[in-house]
């Protein structure tokens, strides 16, 4: 994890520098668009979260269960 000054909740924007690998994620994410993937990836983590997955565990670990 990156260490760097510590974040302000009332954050409205984040400018950050990113990585070539992270931004192809977020383009994935959002069929071209950093903002639509950003969005997504936070979708995804709120449904996680709300599953029990927490900061720290390994992402590997997650399954999709099927019906």
């Amino acid at each position: 994890m990156a260490m760097g000054r510590p974040c302000k909740q009332s954050i409205k924007w984040f400018k950050r520098a990113i990585a070539p690998a992270d931004l192809a994620v977020l383009l994935a994410a959002g069929r071209g668009d950093t903002s639509d993937g950003w969005r997504e990836l936070l979708a995804i983590y709120r449904h996680l979260y709300m599953l029990g997955y927490r900061p720290g565990m390994r992402p590997e670990n997650i399954r999709l269960v099927t019906k």
